[in-house]
Protein backbone atom coordinates (compact mmCIF):
# COMPACT_ATOMS: atom_id res chain seq x y z
CA UNK A 1 0.00 0.00 0.00
CA UNK A 2 1.38 3.41 -0.95
CA UNK A 3 2.31 6.01 1.62
CA UNK A 4 -0.30 8.41 0.25
CA UNK A 5 -3.06 5.83 0.68
CA UNK A 6 -1.96 4.98 4.20
CA UNK A 7 -1.94 8.65 5.17
CA UNK A 8 -5.39 9.16 3.67
CA UNK A 9 -6.74 6.18 5.59
CA UNK A 10 -5.28 7.43 8.86
CA UNK A 11 -6.75 10.89 8.30
CA UNK A 12 -10.15 9.37 7.62
CA UNK A 13 -10.02 7.23 10.75
CA UNK A 14 -8.92 10.19 12.85
CA UNK A 15 -11.86 12.26 11.61
CA UNK A 16 -14.25 9.39 12.24
CA UNK A 17 -12.96 8.78 15.76
CA UNK A 18 -13.17 12.48 16.61
CA UNK A 19 -16.79 12.52 15.38
CA UNK A 20 -17.77 9.50 17.47
CA UNK A 21 -16.11 10.89 20.60
CA UNK A 22 -17.73 14.27 20.07
CA UNK A 23 -21.15 12.64 19.90
CA UNK A 24 -20.35 10.58 22.97
CA UNK A 25 -19.34 13.72 24.83
CA UNK A 26 -22.58 15.48 23.80
CA UNK A 27 -24.67 12.59 25.08
CA UNK A 28 -26.04 11.42 21.73
CA UNK A 29 -24.15 8.15 21.93
CA UNK A 30 -22.98 6.70 25.24
CA UNK A 31 -19.31 5.59 25.16
CA UNK A 32 -20.04 2.27 26.86
CA UNK A 33 -22.80 1.59 24.39
CA UNK A 34 -20.68 2.35 21.34
CA UNK A 35 -17.69 0.33 22.40
CA UNK A 36 -19.78 -2.66 23.44
CA UNK A 37 -21.47 -2.61 20.03
CA UNK A 38 -18.10 -2.61 18.25
CA UNK A 39 -16.86 -5.34 20.57
CA UNK A 40 -19.79 -7.53 19.58
CA UNK A 41 -19.10 -6.92 15.94
CA UNK A 42 -15.44 -7.77 16.38
CA UNK A 43 -15.60 -11.11 18.17
CA UNK A 44 -19.30 -11.98 18.21
CA UNK A 45 -19.47 -12.18 21.99
CA UNK A 46 -18.90 -8.69 23.31
CA UNK A 47 -16.45 -9.92 25.93
CA UNK A 48 -14.29 -7.18 27.30
CA UNK A 49 -16.88 -4.57 26.36
CA UNK A 50 -17.16 -3.23 29.88
CA UNK A 51 -13.39 -2.69 30.17
CA UNK A 52 -13.26 -1.03 26.77
CA UNK A 53 -16.21 1.18 27.66
CA UNK A 54 -14.54 2.24 30.90
CA UNK A 55 -11.40 3.08 28.95
CA UNK A 56 -13.47 5.08 26.48
CA UNK A 57 -15.09 7.06 29.28
CA UNK A 58 -11.66 7.89 30.65
CA UNK A 59 -10.54 9.13 27.25
CA UNK A 60 -13.63 11.28 26.81
CA UNK A 61 -13.32 12.87 30.27
CA UNK A 62 -9.58 13.45 29.94
CA UNK A 63 -9.78 14.76 26.40
CA UNK A 64 -7.56 12.02 24.95
CA UNK A 65 -8.79 11.75 21.36
CA UNK A 66 -5.97 9.98 19.59
CA UNK A 67 -8.47 7.47 18.13
CA UNK A 68 -6.13 4.47 18.44
CA UNK A 69 -8.56 2.60 20.70
CA UNK A 70 -11.15 2.40 17.89
CA UNK A 71 -8.93 1.54 14.95
CA UNK A 72 -9.27 -2.18 15.59
CA UNK A 73 -13.07 -1.88 15.63
CA UNK A 74 -13.49 -0.73 12.03
CA UNK A 75 -16.31 -2.55 10.22
CA UNK A 76 -15.40 -3.82 6.77
CA UNK A 77 -18.31 -3.00 4.44
CA UNK A 78 -16.57 -4.09 1.27
CA UNK A 79 -16.06 -0.54 0.03
CA UNK A 80 -12.32 -0.31 0.47
CA UNK A 81 -9.74 -0.37 -2.29
CA UNK A 82 -7.36 -2.94 -0.83
CA UNK A 83 -5.44 -4.28 -3.81
CA UNK A 84 -5.18 -7.81 -2.44
CA UNK A 85 -8.93 -7.91 -1.75
CA UNK A 86 -9.74 -6.59 -5.21
CA UNK A 87 -7.51 -9.23 -6.79
CA UNK A 88 -9.04 -11.98 -4.66
CA UNK A 89 -12.57 -10.91 -5.57
CA UNK A 90 -11.71 -10.80 -9.26
CA UNK A 91 -10.27 -14.30 -9.07
CA UNK A 92 -13.35 -15.67 -7.29
CA UNK A 93 -15.74 -13.93 -9.70
CA UNK A 94 -13.88 -15.36 -12.67
CA UNK A 95 -14.31 -18.87 -11.31
CA UNK A 96 -17.96 -18.17 -10.50
CA UNK A 97 -18.60 -16.98 -14.06
CA UNK A 98 -16.76 -19.96 -15.54
CA UNK A 99 -13.83 -17.94 -16.85
CA UNK A 100 -11.17 -18.81 -14.33
CA UNK A 101 -9.62 -21.89 -12.79
CA UNK A 102 -12.49 -24.34 -12.45
CA UNK A 103 -10.52 -26.55 -10.08
CA UNK A 104 -9.78 -23.75 -7.62
CA UNK A 105 -9.67 -25.23 -4.12
CA UNK A 106 -11.43 -22.79 -1.90
CA UNK A 107 -10.33 -24.55 1.26
CA UNK A 108 -6.66 -24.03 0.35
CA UNK A 109 -7.36 -20.47 -0.71
CA UNK A 110 -9.08 -19.61 2.55
CA UNK A 111 -6.25 -21.14 4.53
CA UNK A 112 -3.35 -19.60 2.60
CA UNK A 113 -4.50 -16.19 1.38
CA UNK A 114 -3.43 -13.11 3.30
CA UNK A 115 -5.87 -10.79 1.54
CA UNK A 116 -8.48 -9.30 3.86
CA UNK A 117 -12.09 -10.30 3.19
CA UNK A 118 -14.91 -7.88 2.53
CA UNK A 119 -18.65 -8.35 2.00
CA UNK A 120 -18.23 -9.18 -1.67
CA UNK A 121 -15.58 -11.78 -0.90
CA UNK A 122 -17.85 -13.52 1.58
CA UNK A 123 -20.85 -13.52 -0.77
CA UNK A 124 -18.96 -14.85 -3.80
CA UNK A 125 -17.10 -17.46 -1.76
CA UNK A 126 -20.35 -18.86 -0.36
CA UNK A 127 -21.83 -19.00 -3.86
CA UNK A 128 -18.82 -20.95 -5.07
CA UNK A 129 -19.06 -23.33 -2.13
CA UNK A 130 -22.66 -24.11 -3.01
CA UNK A 131 -21.45 -25.10 -6.50
CA UNK A 132 -18.59 -27.25 -5.23
CA UNK A 133 -20.35 -30.51 -5.97
CA UNK A 134 -17.11 -32.48 -5.77
CA UNK A 135 -17.41 -31.98 -2.00
CA UNK A 136 -19.91 -33.77 0.17
CA UNK A 137 -22.75 -31.72 1.74
CA UNK A 138 -21.04 -31.92 5.11
CA UNK A 139 -17.72 -30.74 3.63
CA UNK A 140 -19.39 -27.82 1.85
CA UNK A 141 -21.08 -26.79 5.08
CA UNK A 142 -17.82 -27.01 7.04
CA UNK A 143 -16.00 -24.95 4.41
CA UNK A 144 -18.73 -22.32 4.49
CA UNK A 145 -18.40 -22.06 8.26
CA UNK A 146 -14.63 -21.55 7.94
CA UNK A 147 -15.17 -18.76 5.44
CA UNK A 148 -17.73 -17.13 7.74
CA UNK A 149 -15.37 -17.42 10.68
CA UNK A 150 -12.59 -15.79 8.67
CA UNK A 151 -14.92 -12.95 7.64
CA UNK A 152 -16.07 -12.34 11.20
CA UNK A 153 -12.50 -12.19 12.35
CA UNK A 154 -11.95 -9.36 9.87
CA UNK A 155 -15.13 -7.48 10.85
CA UNK A 156 -16.90 -8.07 7.54
CA UNK A 157 -20.47 -6.81 7.49
CA UNK A 158 -22.83 -9.80 7.72
CA UNK A 159 -25.80 -9.30 5.45
CA UNK A 160 -29.01 -11.32 5.60
CA UNK A 161 -28.05 -13.00 2.33
CA UNK A 162 -25.58 -15.05 4.34
CA UNK A 163 -28.52 -16.73 6.07
CA UNK A 164 -29.98 -17.71 2.71
CA UNK A 165 -26.65 -19.19 1.63
CA UNK A 166 -26.37 -21.34 4.74
CA UNK A 167 -30.00 -22.42 4.53
CA UNK A 168 -29.21 -23.86 1.13
CA UNK A 169 -25.95 -25.40 2.33
CA UNK A 170 -27.66 -27.05 5.30
CA UNK A 171 -30.59 -28.56 3.40
CA UNK A 172 -29.00 -31.92 2.49
CA UNK A 173 -27.61 -32.53 5.97
CA UNK A 174 -30.48 -30.91 7.91
CA UNK A 175 -28.72 -28.91 10.63
CA UNK A 176 -31.38 -26.82 12.39
CA UNK A 177 -29.13 -26.10 15.36
CA UNK A 178 -26.45 -24.70 13.07
CA UNK A 179 -28.98 -22.46 11.31
CA UNK A 180 -30.15 -21.20 14.70
CA UNK A 181 -26.59 -20.34 15.70
CA UNK A 182 -25.77 -18.56 12.43
CA UNK A 183 -29.02 -16.62 12.57
CA UNK A 184 -28.25 -15.41 16.08
CA UNK A 185 -24.75 -14.35 15.02
CA UNK A 186 -25.97 -12.40 12.00
CA UNK A 187 -28.86 -10.75 13.84
CA UNK A 188 -26.69 -9.82 16.83
CA UNK A 189 -24.04 -8.47 14.46
CA UNK A 190 -26.53 -6.26 12.63
CA UNK A 191 -28.39 -5.06 15.71
CA UNK A 192 -25.22 -4.17 17.56
CA UNK A 193 -24.10 -1.94 14.72
CA UNK A 194 -27.54 -0.43 14.07
CA UNK A 195 -27.84 0.62 17.68
CA UNK A 196 -24.84 2.88 17.14
CA UNK A 197 -25.29 3.77 13.48
CA UNK A 198 -28.99 3.75 12.48
CA UNK A 199 -28.14 4.21 8.80
CA UNK A 200 -27.54 0.68 7.70
CA UNK A 201 -24.75 0.07 5.17
CA UNK A 202 -26.36 -2.93 3.49
CA UNK A 203 -28.25 -2.66 0.22
CA UNK A 204 -31.91 -1.76 0.75
CA UNK A 205 -33.13 -1.52 -2.83
CA UNK A 206 -35.50 -4.31 -3.92
CA UNK A 207 -34.01 -7.13 -5.92
CA UNK A 208 -35.46 -8.75 -9.00
CA UNK A 209 -38.06 -10.49 -6.85
CA UNK A 210 -39.30 -7.12 -5.57
CA UNK A 211 -38.10 -7.78 -2.02
CA UNK A 212 -35.04 -7.04 0.05
CA UNK A 213 -32.69 -9.70 1.28
CA UNK A 214 -34.01 -9.08 4.79
CA UNK A 215 -37.52 -10.02 3.69
CA UNK A 216 -36.30 -13.06 1.77
CA UNK A 217 -34.23 -14.23 4.73
CA UNK A 218 -37.07 -13.75 7.22
CA UNK A 219 -39.53 -15.64 5.04
CA UNK A 220 -37.09 -18.51 4.50
CA UNK A 221 -36.18 -18.71 8.19
CA UNK A 222 -39.80 -18.72 9.37
CA UNK A 223 -40.69 -21.48 6.95
CA UNK A 224 -37.62 -23.46 7.95
CA UNK A 225 -38.14 -23.19 11.71
CA UNK A 226 -41.89 -23.81 11.55
CA UNK A 227 -41.43 -26.87 9.34
CA UNK A 228 -38.92 -28.27 11.88
CA UNK A 229 -41.25 -27.33 14.77
CA UNK A 230 -38.64 -25.00 16.24
CA UNK A 231 -41.28 -22.59 17.46
CA UNK A 232 -39.10 -20.74 19.95
CA UNK A 233 -36.53 -20.01 17.25
CA UNK A 234 -39.26 -18.87 14.86
CA UNK A 235 -40.58 -16.48 17.52
CA UNK A 236 -37.08 -15.15 18.15
CA UNK A 237 -36.42 -14.52 14.47
CA UNK A 238 -39.82 -12.89 14.03
CA UNK A 239 -39.18 -10.54 16.92
CA UNK A 240 -35.72 -9.52 15.75
CA UNK A 241 -36.21 -9.26 11.98
CA UNK A 242 -39.81 -8.29 11.25
CA UNK A 243 -39.20 -4.54 11.40
CA UNK A 244 -36.17 -4.49 9.10
CA UNK A 245 -37.88 -6.88 6.66
CA UNK A 246 -40.56 -4.25 5.98
CA UNK A 247 -38.24 -1.22 5.84
CA UNK A 248 -38.56 -1.50 2.07
CA UNK A 249 -42.01 -2.82 1.17
CA UNK A 250 -41.66 -6.38 -0.16
CA UNK A 251 -43.69 -7.72 -3.04
CA UNK A 252 -47.35 -8.60 -2.28
CA UNK A 253 -46.63 -12.32 -2.44
CA UNK A 254 -43.63 -12.00 -0.14
CA UNK A 255 -45.58 -9.81 2.29
CA UNK A 256 -48.41 -12.33 2.36
CA UNK A 257 -46.00 -15.19 3.00
CA UNK A 258 -44.18 -13.41 5.84
CA UNK A 259 -47.35 -12.22 7.57
CA UNK A 260 -48.99 -15.64 7.24
CA UNK A 261 -45.95 -17.24 8.84
CA UNK A 262 -46.13 -14.56 11.51
CA UNK A 263 -49.68 -15.69 12.27
CA UNK A 264 -48.35 -19.19 12.86
CA UNK A 265 -45.71 -17.74 15.18
CA UNK A 266 -48.44 -15.98 17.17
CA UNK A 267 -50.41 -19.20 17.37
CA UNK A 268 -47.52 -21.42 18.46
CA UNK A 269 -46.01 -18.91 20.89
CA UNK A 270 -49.41 -17.77 22.21
CA UNK A 271 -48.36 -14.19 21.63
CA UNK A 272 -51.41 -12.01 21.07
CA UNK A 273 -49.36 -8.81 21.19
CA UNK A 274 -48.23 -9.33 17.59
CA UNK A 275 -51.74 -9.91 16.22
CA UNK A 276 -52.62 -6.24 15.92
CA UNK A 277 -49.27 -5.50 14.23
CA UNK A 278 -49.92 -8.22 11.63
CA UNK A 279 -53.48 -7.03 11.00
CA UNK A 280 -52.24 -3.46 10.61
CA UNK A 281 -49.55 -4.55 8.15
CA UNK A 282 -52.11 -6.41 6.04
CA UNK A 283 -54.13 -3.19 5.84
CA UNK A 284 -51.13 -0.93 5.15
CA UNK A 285 -49.81 -3.13 2.35
CA UNK A 286 -53.31 -3.75 0.93
CA UNK A 287 -52.74 -7.50 1.11
CA UNK A 288 -55.71 -9.79 1.73
CA UNK A 289 -55.12 -12.54 4.31
CA UNK A 290 -56.41 -16.03 3.67
CA UNK A 291 -58.92 -17.82 5.86
CA UNK A 292 -56.28 -19.90 7.65
CA UNK A 293 -54.32 -16.80 8.67
CA UNK A 294 -57.44 -15.10 10.02
CA UNK A 295 -58.39 -18.26 11.87
CA UNK A 296 -54.95 -18.49 13.49
CA UNK A 297 -55.05 -14.85 14.58
CA UNK A 298 -58.59 -15.23 15.92
CA UNK A 299 -57.71 -18.35 17.87
CA UNK A 300 -54.69 -16.61 19.39
CA UNK A 301 -56.81 -13.65 20.54
CA UNK A 302 -59.46 -15.91 22.06
CA UNK A 303 -56.84 -17.82 24.00
CA UNK A 304 -55.45 -14.51 25.31
CA UNK A 305 -59.01 -13.39 26.22
CA UNK A 306 -58.85 -10.47 23.80
CA UNK A 307 -62.41 -10.92 22.67
CA UNK A 308 -62.81 -7.50 21.03
CA UNK A 309 -60.01 -8.21 18.57
CA UNK A 310 -61.22 -11.78 18.05
CA UNK A 311 -64.75 -10.60 17.27
CA UNK A 312 -63.44 -8.04 14.79
CA UNK A 313 -61.40 -10.77 13.08
CA UNK A 314 -64.52 -12.94 12.86
CA UNK A 315 -66.31 -10.02 11.22
CA UNK A 316 -63.42 -9.65 8.76
CA UNK A 317 -63.69 -13.34 7.92
CA UNK A 318 -67.39 -12.79 7.26
CA UNK A 319 -66.83 -9.70 5.08
CA UNK A 320 -64.27 -11.54 2.95
CA UNK A 321 -66.75 -14.34 2.30
CA UNK A 322 -64.70 -17.03 4.02
CA UNK A 323 -66.09 -20.01 5.88
CA UNK A 324 -66.22 -19.72 9.68
CA UNK A 325 -64.45 -22.71 11.21
CA UNK A 326 -66.53 -24.50 13.82
CA UNK A 327 -63.69 -25.03 16.29
CA UNK A 328 -62.86 -21.34 16.43
CA UNK A 329 -66.52 -20.42 16.91
CA UNK A 330 -67.04 -23.01 19.63
CA UNK A 331 -63.87 -21.91 21.38
CA UNK A 332 -65.08 -18.31 21.31
CA UNK A 333 -68.45 -19.31 22.76
CA UNK A 334 -66.91 -21.37 25.53
CA UNK A 335 -64.25 -18.79 26.43
CA UNK A 336 -66.63 -15.83 26.41
CA UNK A 337 -68.90 -17.64 28.87
CA UNK A 338 -66.15 -17.15 31.44
CA UNK A 339 -66.51 -13.36 31.36
CA UNK A 340 -67.10 -12.01 34.85
CA UNK A 341 -69.32 -8.97 34.30
CA UNK A 342 -72.83 -8.83 32.89
CA UNK A 343 -72.11 -6.09 30.37
CA UNK A 344 -68.95 -7.80 29.13
CA UNK A 345 -70.83 -11.06 28.59
CA UNK A 346 -73.56 -9.31 26.64
CA UNK A 347 -71.01 -7.49 24.50
CA UNK A 348 -69.24 -10.76 23.68
CA UNK A 349 -71.94 -13.41 23.30
CA UNK A 350 -74.80 -11.50 21.69
CA UNK A 351 -72.90 -9.78 18.81
CA UNK A 352 -71.63 -13.16 17.63
CA UNK A 353 -75.16 -13.93 16.42
CA UNK A 354 -74.95 -11.36 13.63
CA UNK A 355 -71.63 -12.85 12.52
CA UNK A 356 -73.16 -16.32 12.36
CA UNK A 357 -76.17 -15.17 10.35
CA UNK A 358 -74.20 -12.92 7.99
CA UNK A 359 -71.52 -15.49 7.18
CA UNK A 360 -71.88 -17.24 3.85
CA UNK A 361 -70.90 -20.52 5.44
CA UNK A 362 -70.69 -21.65 9.06
CA UNK A 363 -68.74 -24.82 9.77
CA UNK A 364 -67.04 -27.19 7.38
CA UNK A 365 -70.14 -29.38 6.99
CA UNK A 366 -73.89 -29.04 7.41
CA UNK A 367 -73.67 -31.16 10.50
CA UNK A 368 -71.09 -28.84 12.09
CA UNK A 369 -73.17 -25.82 11.13
CA UNK A 370 -76.12 -27.01 13.19
CA UNK A 371 -73.78 -27.97 15.96
CA UNK A 372 -72.46 -24.39 16.17
CA UNK A 373 -75.93 -22.88 16.13
CA UNK A 374 -77.10 -25.24 18.83
CA UNK A 375 -74.11 -24.42 21.01
CA UNK A 376 -74.74 -20.71 20.52
CA UNK A 377 -78.42 -21.03 21.41
CA UNK A 378 -77.50 -22.98 24.52
CA UNK A 379 -75.06 -20.23 25.51
CA UNK A 380 -77.78 -17.60 25.11
CA UNK A 381 -80.24 -19.74 27.07
CA UNK A 382 -77.77 -20.20 29.91
CA UNK A 383 -76.96 -16.48 30.06
CA UNK A 384 -80.61 -15.44 30.05
CA UNK A 385 -81.74 -18.08 32.55
CA UNK A 386 -78.94 -17.11 34.93
CA UNK A 387 -79.84 -13.43 34.62
CA UNK A 388 -76.38 -12.71 33.20
CA UNK A 389 -77.72 -10.34 30.53
CA UNK A 390 -79.25 -6.90 30.84
CA UNK A 391 -82.63 -6.26 29.27
CA UNK A 392 -81.09 -4.56 26.23
CA UNK A 393 -79.03 -7.67 25.51
CA UNK A 394 -82.11 -9.86 25.98
CA UNK A 395 -83.77 -7.76 23.29
CA UNK A 396 -80.78 -8.28 21.00
CA UNK A 397 -80.86 -12.03 21.66
CA UNK A 398 -84.56 -12.09 20.76
CA UNK A 399 -83.81 -10.20 17.53
CA UNK A 400 -81.23 -12.82 16.63
CA UNK A 401 -83.68 -15.64 17.39
CA UNK A 402 -86.41 -14.17 15.18
CA UNK A 403 -83.95 -13.49 12.40
CA UNK A 404 -82.68 -17.06 12.66
CA UNK A 405 -86.20 -18.43 12.15
CA UNK A 406 -86.71 -16.16 9.14
CA UNK A 407 -83.45 -17.05 7.40
CA UNK A 408 -83.22 -20.76 8.16
CA UNK A 409 -86.87 -21.84 8.30
CA UNK A 410 -85.92 -24.54 10.77
CA UNK A 411 -88.59 -27.13 11.58
CA UNK A 412 -86.53 -28.59 14.37
CA UNK A 413 -88.34 -28.34 17.70
CA UNK A 414 -85.10 -27.77 19.60
CA UNK A 415 -84.38 -24.52 17.76
CA UNK A 416 -88.04 -23.52 17.91
CA UNK A 417 -87.94 -24.01 21.67
CA UNK A 418 -84.88 -21.80 21.99
CA UNK A 419 -86.52 -19.09 19.90
CA UNK A 420 -89.76 -19.21 21.93
CA UNK A 421 -87.75 -19.00 25.14
CA UNK A 422 -85.57 -16.04 24.08
CA UNK A 423 -88.49 -14.10 22.59
CA UNK A 424 -90.56 -14.72 25.73
CA UNK A 425 -87.76 -13.51 28.00
CA UNK A 426 -87.68 -10.31 25.95
CA UNK A 427 -91.38 -9.76 26.74
CA UNK A 428 -92.70 -10.34 23.21
CA UNK A 429 -95.73 -12.53 23.82
CA UNK A 430 -97.33 -12.26 20.36
CA UNK A 431 -94.07 -13.09 18.57
CA UNK A 432 -93.48 -16.04 20.91
CA UNK A 433 -96.97 -17.39 20.27
CA UNK A 434 -96.45 -17.01 16.52
CA UNK A 435 -93.28 -19.12 16.61
CA UNK A 436 -94.96 -21.64 18.91
CA UNK A 437 -97.94 -22.02 16.55
CA UNK A 438 -95.60 -22.49 13.56
CA UNK A 439 -93.77 -25.24 15.42
CA UNK A 440 -97.04 -27.12 16.02
CA UNK A 441 -98.51 -26.88 12.54
CA UNK A 442 -100.01 -29.93 10.94
CA UNK A 443 -97.54 -32.69 10.20
CA UNK A 444 -95.13 -31.77 13.00
CA UNK A 445 -94.61 -34.42 15.66
CA UNK A 446 -93.38 -33.83 19.18
CA UNK A 447 -93.55 -30.93 21.58
CA UNK A 448 -91.53 -27.88 22.43
CA UNK A 449 -89.02 -28.30 25.19
CA UNK A 450 -90.19 -27.70 28.74
CA UNK A 451 -88.17 -24.50 29.24
CA UNK A 452 -90.01 -22.92 26.25
CA UNK A 453 -93.43 -23.71 27.74
CA UNK A 454 -92.21 -22.47 31.10
CA UNK A 455 -91.10 -19.10 29.70
CA UNK A 456 -94.28 -18.78 27.65
CA UNK A 457 -96.48 -19.42 30.66
CA UNK A 458 -94.58 -16.99 32.88
CA UNK A 459 -94.94 -14.24 30.28
CA UNK A 460 -98.64 -15.00 29.81
CA UNK A 461 -99.22 -14.59 33.55
CA UNK A 462 -97.38 -11.26 33.59
CA UNK A 463 -99.37 -9.96 30.62
CA UNK A 464 -102.68 -11.53 31.73
CA UNK A 465 -102.85 -13.85 28.73
CA UNK A 466 -102.97 -17.20 30.50
CA UNK A 467 -106.05 -18.34 28.62
CA UNK A 468 -104.25 -17.94 25.31
CA UNK A 469 -101.32 -20.03 26.51
CA UNK A 470 -103.66 -22.71 27.84
CA UNK A 471 -105.65 -22.84 24.62
CA UNK A 472 -102.48 -23.24 22.58
CA UNK A 473 -100.96 -25.95 24.76
CA UNK A 474 -104.06 -28.02 25.53
CA UNK A 475 -106.30 -27.27 22.57
CA UNK A 476 -105.20 -30.13 20.34
CA UNK A 477 -107.62 -33.00 20.62
CA UNK A 478 -106.49 -36.61 20.49
CA UNK A 479 -103.06 -36.07 22.07
CA UNK A 480 -103.66 -36.83 25.73
CA UNK A 481 -100.03 -37.60 26.53
CA UNK A 482 -98.83 -34.25 25.17
CA UNK A 483 -101.59 -32.45 27.04
CA UNK A 484 -100.58 -34.14 30.29
CA UNK A 485 -96.95 -33.24 29.63
CA UNK A 486 -97.74 -29.55 29.17
CA UNK A 487 -100.19 -29.49 32.07
CA UNK A 488 -97.55 -30.75 34.47
CA UNK A 489 -95.12 -28.08 33.25
CA UNK A 490 -97.71 -25.33 33.64
CA UNK A 491 -98.71 -26.39 37.13
CA UNK A 492 -95.07 -26.65 38.23
CA UNK A 493 -94.30 -23.20 36.80
CA UNK A 494 -97.32 -21.62 38.47
CA UNK A 495 -96.24 -23.12 41.77
CA UNK A 496 -92.82 -21.49 41.45
CA UNK A 497 -94.49 -18.19 40.62
CA UNK A 498 -96.62 -18.39 43.76
CA UNK A 499 -99.91 -18.58 41.85
CA UNK A 500 -101.65 -21.70 43.14
CA UNK A 501 -104.97 -20.05 42.28
CA UNK A 502 -104.19 -20.47 38.61
CA UNK A 503 -103.17 -24.10 38.92
CA UNK A 504 -106.80 -25.09 39.20
CA UNK A 505 -107.64 -23.24 35.99
CA UNK A 506 -104.98 -25.19 34.12
CA UNK A 507 -106.08 -28.52 35.58
CA UNK A 508 -109.74 -27.84 34.80
CA UNK A 509 -108.84 -27.12 31.19
CA UNK A 510 -106.98 -30.42 30.99
CA UNK A 511 -109.89 -32.35 32.52
CA UNK A 512 -112.41 -30.79 30.15
CA UNK A 513 -110.17 -31.74 27.23
CA UNK A 514 -110.32 -35.37 28.38
CA UNK A 515 -114.08 -35.20 28.94
CA UNK A 516 -113.81 -35.82 32.67
CA UNK A 517 -114.96 -34.13 35.84
CA UNK A 518 -112.06 -32.02 37.22
CA UNK A 519 -113.06 -32.95 40.78
CA UNK A 520 -112.99 -36.69 40.18
CA UNK A 521 -110.19 -38.96 41.30
CA UNK A 522 -110.08 -40.46 37.81
CA UNK A 523 -108.99 -37.12 36.34
CA UNK A 524 -106.12 -36.79 38.79
CA UNK A 525 -105.09 -40.42 38.23
CA UNK A 526 -105.14 -39.95 34.46
CA UNK A 527 -102.91 -36.86 34.76
CA UNK A 528 -100.34 -38.80 36.77
CA UNK A 529 -100.55 -41.83 34.49
CA UNK A 530 -100.26 -39.84 31.28
CA UNK A 531 -97.41 -37.80 32.71
CA UNK A 532 -95.50 -40.97 33.61
CA UNK A 533 -96.25 -42.42 30.18
CA UNK A 534 -94.92 -39.29 28.50
CA UNK A 535 -91.67 -39.56 30.46
CA UNK A 536 -91.27 -43.25 29.66
CA UNK A 537 -92.02 -42.82 25.96
CA UNK A 538 -89.47 -40.06 25.56
CA UNK A 539 -91.93 -37.21 25.06
CA UNK A 540 -90.33 -35.54 28.04
CA UNK A 541 -86.78 -36.27 26.94
CA UNK A 542 -86.30 -32.73 25.72
CA UNK A 543 -87.34 -30.88 28.84
CA UNK A 544 -84.06 -28.98 29.26
CA UNK A 545 -81.27 -28.10 26.77
CA UNK A 546 -78.29 -30.39 26.71
CA UNK A 547 -74.93 -28.74 27.25
CA UNK A 548 -72.75 -29.72 24.31
CA UNK A 549 -69.57 -27.74 24.21
CA UNK A 550 -70.13 -25.78 27.40
CA UNK A 551 -69.81 -26.90 30.98
CA UNK A 552 -72.94 -28.02 32.82
CA UNK A 553 -75.13 -25.13 33.88
CA UNK A 554 -74.56 -24.71 37.62
CA UNK A 555 -77.94 -23.05 38.09
CA UNK A 556 -79.98 -25.80 36.38
CA UNK A 557 -83.05 -27.14 38.12
CA UNK A 558 -82.25 -29.60 40.89
CA UNK A 559 -85.43 -31.66 40.65
CA UNK A 560 -85.17 -35.29 39.64
CA UNK A 561 -87.32 -34.88 36.53
CA UNK A 562 -84.87 -32.49 34.91
CA UNK A 563 -81.99 -34.83 35.77
CA UNK A 564 -83.71 -37.78 34.08
CA UNK A 565 -84.49 -35.64 31.06
CA UNK A 566 -80.84 -34.60 30.69
CA UNK A 567 -79.69 -38.24 30.75
CA UNK A 568 -82.31 -39.21 28.20
CA UNK A 569 -81.30 -36.39 25.87
CA UNK A 570 -77.64 -37.46 25.98
CA UNK A 571 -78.66 -40.91 24.72
CA UNK A 572 -80.32 -39.57 21.61
CA UNK A 573 -78.88 -40.75 18.29
CA UNK A 574 -77.41 -38.36 15.76
CA UNK A 575 -79.12 -37.87 12.43
CA UNK A 576 -77.98 -35.66 9.56
CA UNK A 577 -81.47 -34.26 9.08
CA UNK A 578 -81.97 -33.71 12.82
CA UNK A 579 -79.61 -30.87 13.77
CA UNK A 580 -81.05 -30.76 17.27
CA UNK A 581 -79.84 -34.23 18.16
CA UNK A 582 -76.86 -34.87 20.45
CA UNK A 583 -73.49 -34.11 18.84
CA UNK A 584 -70.07 -35.11 20.06
CA UNK A 585 -66.88 -33.25 19.20
CA UNK A 586 -63.27 -33.70 20.19
CA UNK A 587 -62.13 -30.42 21.76
CA UNK A 588 -58.58 -31.55 22.41
CA UNK A 589 -57.19 -28.91 20.06
CA UNK A 590 -59.17 -26.11 21.68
Amino acid sequence: MSVVRLCARNVFRSIRDTWVLAHCHSGILAPRFVVRAFAVLNNGTGQGGDEAAASAEDRVTTGATDGKWMKSQTINFGRGLNEQTVALNAKLLAVLNGKGNKVLRLDDLVRTTTAPFDGKTLDVALKLIKRSFHLSPRERLALGLRVLQRARGQNVWLDSMIILHFLELSQPSSKPSMICAITRVVVAHQQAFLRSFPRRPSVRTPNRHGSTTDALALDALLRYFLSHKLYDNAAEVWKNMREQAFTVIPSPDMSFSILSSGAWVCRTSRNADEVEWIVQKFAELDVTPDVRTLDLLTFTCIRARRFDTALELLRSTCRLGYSQHEKTLLYYICASREAETVNALGELIVPLGDVLLDSQRVGTTKRQKWFVFRAYFEALHACVSDEQLDQRYKEDAADFAERFMQTHQSENLLFSSFVVYLVSRAGRFNEAMHVAHDSQREGTSGELLAFAYDALLELSVKQDCLSVAIEFALGRAGDAAAAAFVTKIYISALGRLGRPDLCGEVFNAFARLQGMDPDSADARAMLVELGASATASGSEALVSPVSLCLSEDQNASNNQTDQNERVAAKNMSLDEDNPGSQLKVDHSET
